[in-house]
């Protein structure tokens, strides 16, 4: 999942939705293609689904802030098994923001 935060009020989300950029973007995807923002400093979030913001404001934090971390490796996405989970499946974190 990804979010835009412009002033720490998020202006942009996309979790698993391909059409926003079809091209480079598979169904499990999540990707922003955003136009004419105003001038200003941003922060981009990544976070692993089911993790998401729990309101409109960045300072509010995130579902899984109580949490321990936990490395990639361990984890078990609810409803998505990852590596962790099943031995035969491997993520891909290929990040990039420009």
């Amino acid at each position: 999942m990804i979010a835009l935060w412009h002033n720490g009020v998020r202006i942009a989300f996309n979790d698993d939705d391909q059409t926003v950029d079809p091209a480079y973007q598979s169904k499990r995807d999540a990707g922003l293609v955003l136009f004419k923002l105003p001038r200003g400093s941003y922060v981009v979030t990544i976070s692993a689904n089911p993790n998401f913001p729990r309101r409109a404001r960045l300072g509010d934090g995130f579902a899984f802030d109580s949490q321990e971390p936990m490395p990639i490796d361990g984890w078990c996405q609810p409803g998505n098994p990852g590596p962790g989970c099943h031995s035969d499946r491997h993520f891909s974190l290929h990040w990039s923001v420009k």
